[in-house]
């Protein structure tokens, strides 16, 4: 093998630096390699000619961490060369950035080694890439410009300014300096979203104008479908129609059919008029064609990567290609005071698990590969490459819409434009095939890889096919806009729909990372929006925060299991992609009691939910315990429920207190995860209330005292319970056990300060309102579980009425002086009216510090 490297000191910051080496298109421009490039049956083939010798070769999906490094591999059809792998690295210290630059050559047989390929590298690769090296010193130096166009001819100026002369000025003036002086690659790709930005003029104005330039023969309009998985631009067409198309792509590596209705950008590109020259692409996989991509990496069979990147507030997706068109999809979410590491698994069919919580600035993502081959995964923001302009809102732009010249629709093809309510549900396919049958009257429904776009004429109905998507649904996120929205309607009966709003929802729903409803904050302004939702506030409210919604039909507590089939009179809905019903489930059977569950021999079941057992056992030693373990069907339908499991058993091996029941020992037994916690003989609080009805003040203050020593453990370490009710206070007769008490079910702690990453999760009667929202959880969200604790065991009953979705949804807003009996309380009054409180910043900051008010009320 010969190897070629060089070492440079680049004076200027790691991120200035790669914007210009992860330009490599340019890079390549740069150093006259000459490549050039195209599509064989859908395969990206390069070829070139290097010292008298033609050579082609296969590309293969480039590899990156931004802004660290990439990797680029070629294998050759013939020739001397077999292979040639470029491996480029930035390192950041306090003078710049140091560059590393390694081209690895492995020759076709000895001969070729021995002769050829160093003679190659040494006579035409190095002098080339010293070149180029060179020119990336001078232009981060500001030395030169990276990778200036040629000079327009006299022909071409005169030719512009022609095709100029019906913009109107300032257009015209921002077109003229891209078309003089940007890089020839970003003449080819001339975006209006981004015009826009750049110079503060209205995006419709850069849209007409750049179709009046259009008519005037100084640009042209295409239009390029996106990749479904990192939304890079392929397959120019001239016109805009309906066709699917097999289309490959080269960053990705993947192949799929798609047309309009998945998605398709608008774009402009300089006229053959004005430069005759054809715009050379010298590097077809460049990661700043992706400038969205973080990362994309080959995980080898067996074999993990640790892959370290700086994230800020909001969401990612971390994915691999599943095969036959499938997507797996791990939801990033970041918030403040998220952990800085996380651990994702790849198995056969999919990652795992499926939603992470992390914390902005350097994170480290360990990646573990247990399936049989090598896998590509990639880590990018949520949303689409910056200033996309899709092709249904720019048909939906007025200035375009009163012009048919310069369009170029297809034949048979219609637009057809109208004011709408827009609902974007974004998901796992698995969660979506089943909606379009329950959806009700719609406009139009349009099925994607992993989204549904749902379009109405009225705020009542978005706001109930809302509701409709999160109760059978769950859990998807989901963004609420309202616009006009284009309809492209063919002769032969196909339609698909789109629009700003539709771009809007899709956004709104993208940068969510958890299960929530979002609404475009022009739509939250909106008084018959407003009023739709007052309507229905049985069942539906908003974040007083944010623009939020939170149904009833959200909480796990309340959704059943199966959809119903739409209704027969119901009126037809437009199905713009074909749907598949999911079939209904059989009740589970009830679980045998094992025999062993791990080491433990199982005597008698303690109890028995929906989820799983407890069961009394005894190990070896004689130690008696109680196992909790989960049912078969549990562990087949839910990976969640599983976590959480886990999450039960970390926790509860690391925290140690009088009144926390002790942890024992924790395993898998057939695939079921159980856990051998301490046997405690006594009973709940919840089956004491059930029996003794309300108790005392000093009762009440008795048992309260140790639920907050409990509590203030784990608040103690920065965790939140976020399940403090009375079937979790269990009261035992032992006096080395403080009060009596000791505190249950770790299942659903969380590091305060994380969102919460799988829905509105515990109790309904107990949950605090930001809990209902998906705001980051504290203390405060424990605080309010007490109070609502003490006021059910003064008074007897809980402080909320109606159904469950009525005492849920019902707190958000209520000013808790008002609830009723609330003077019954005495001395303990004041406590759980700041325990309460709406703000979790009015609350307690901590159980310890409730204690010590609780303390000072009664001396």
């Amino acid at each position: 093998m010969t190897t070629l490297s060089w070492n440079l000191e680049l004076a200027a910051p790691i991120e200035d630096a790669w914007r210009v080496v992860s330009d490599t298109d340019g890079f390549n421009r740069r150093a006259g390699l000459g490549f050039e490039f195209e599509r064989v049956d859908g395969v990206l083939r390069g070829k070139v000619r290097v010292a008298g010798i033609h050579a082609t070769w296969r590309e293969l999906p480039l590899e990156f961490e931004a802004p660290k490094r990439f990797r680029s591999r070629r294998v050759y059809d013939g020739g001397p060369v077999a292979s040639a792998t470029t491996t480029c690295a930035l390192t950041e210290h306090a003078a710049g950035t140091t560059l590393s630059y390694v081209v690895e050559l492995v020759p076709r047989g000895a001969l070729a080694g021995a002769t050829l390929v160093p003679a190659i590298a040494r006579l035409s690769v190095r002098p080339s890439l010293d070149r180029a090296l060179r020119y990336v010193q001078d232009a981060l130096a500001g030395r030169v410009p990276w990778d200036p166009p040629a000079s327009l001819t006299a022909a071409g100026v005169a030719s512009l300014e022609q095709g100029l002369r019906s913009v109107r000025p300032e257009v015209a003036a921002l077109l003229r300096d891209r078309i003089l002086h940007s890089p020839r690659s970003t003449q080819d790709r001339l975006r209006p979203l981004q015009l826009a930005a750049q110079s503060n003029l209205p995006v419709e104005d850069l849209t007409v104008g750049c179709l009046d330039a259009v008519d005037g023969g100084a640009l042209t309009i295409s239009y390029t479908l996106l990749c479904p998985r990192c939304r890079g631009p392929k397959d120019d067409a001239a016109e805009l129609n309906l066709d699917l198309r097999t289309v490959h792509c080269d960053a990705c590596g993947i192949t799929w059919s798609g047309s309009i209705a998945d998605e398709v950008e608008v774009r402009f590109r300089v006229s053959s008029r004005v430069r005759p020259e054809a715009a050379v692409t010298d590097c077809a996989v460049s990661p700043s064609f992706t400038p969205h991509l973080l990362a994309q990496l080959s995980v080898k069979a067996g074999g993990d990567l640790e892959l370290e990147v700086r994230l800020v507030r909001g969401a990612y997706r971390l994915e691999r290609d599943a095969g036959a068109g499938e997507i797996s999809v791990v939801l990033v979410e970041v918030v403040p005071g998220g952990p800085t590491h996380a651990v994702v698994q790849i198995d056969r069919d999919r990652l795992r698990p499926r939603q992470l919580t992390v914390g902005p600035g350097r994170v480290t993502l360990r990646v573990r590969n247990t399936a049989d081959r090598s896998q590509l995964v990639s880590l990018r923001e949520r949303w689409t490459t910056p200033f996309t302009l899709t092709a249904p809102t720019f048909l939906s732009m007025a200035g375009v819409r009163s012009r048919s010249a310069g369009i170029r629709l297809g034949p048979g093809l219609s637009p057809q434009v109208e004011d709408g309510w827009v609902v974007v549900a974004v998901g796992e396919s698995s969660m979506l095939d089943s909606l379009v049958e329950v959806l009700g009257p719609t406009v139009a429904v349009r099925r994607t890889a992993d989204s549904l776009v749902v379009v109405v004429r009225e705020p009542g109905l978005a706001v109930d096919r809302t509701e409709d998507i999160v109760r059978w649904a769950r859990p998807v996120s989901i963004g609420m806009a309202r616009g006009v929205v284009t309809f492209l309607r063919h002769t032969s009966g196909r339609v698909t729909v789109g629009g700003a709003p539709v771009d809007r929802a899709l956004d709104l729903a993208l940068r969510l990372g958890v299960p929530r409803v979002s609404v475009d904050e022009e739509l939250w302004r909106t008084p018959v929006f407003l009023f739709a939702r007052d309507e229905r506030s049985s069942r539906v409210t908003g974040s007083p925060a944010s623009q939020v919604l939170v149904f009833g039909s959200m909480l796990d507590f309340v959704t059943p299991a199966n959809p119903p089939a739409r209704r027969s009179s119901d009126p037809p809905i437009a199905e713009l992609a074909p749907a598949r019903v999911r079939p209904s489930q059989a009740p589970p059977p009830e679980p045998v009691p094992p025999e062993r569950l791990g080491p433990y021999t199982v005597i008698r079941e303690l109890g028995r939910g929906g989820m799983g057992c407890v069961y009394e056992a005894v190990g070896s030693t004689g130690n008696r315990v109680a196992v909790k373990v989960l049912n078969h069907p549990v562990v087949d339908r839910q990976d969640r429920l599983i976590q959480r499991f886990f999450n039960e058993a970390w926790y509860a091996s690391r925290l140690h207190h009088p009144n926390l029941v002790e942890f024992v020992d924790f395993g898998l037994d057939d695939e079921r995860p159980w856990i051998a916690m301490e046997c405690l003989i006594g009973r709940t609080l919840h089956a004491e209330l059930r029996t003794r009805g309300a108790r005392s003040v000093v009762d009440t203050l008795a048992l309260l005292r140790p639920v907050c020593d409990a509590l203030d453990v784990l608040h103690g370490q920065g965790l939140v319970h976020r399940d403090l009710k009375p079937s979790n206070v269990f009261l035992v007769n032992e006096t080395q056990v403080p009060g009596g008490v000791k505190l249950l079910d770790f299942g659903l702690v969380r590091r305060a300060g994380a969102h919460r990453s799988d829905g509105v999760a515990g109790t309904p009667d107990y949950i605090s309102p930001e809990q209902l929202v998906g705001d980051p959880l504290g203390p405060a969200a424990d605080v309010y579980a007490l109070g609502i604790l003490a006021y059910r065991m003064v008074l007897g009953r809980l402080p909320f009425t109606g159904s469950v979705g009525e005492r849920v949804i019902g707190r958000v807003g209520l000013d808790p002086e008002t609830l009723p009996g609330i003077d019954e309380l005495g001395p303990l009054r004041d406590p759980v009216l700041k325990a309460l409180a709406l703000e979790p910043g009015a609350r307690f900051g901590s159980a310890g510090e409730m204690r010590r008010a609780l303390d000072g009320v009664f001396g």
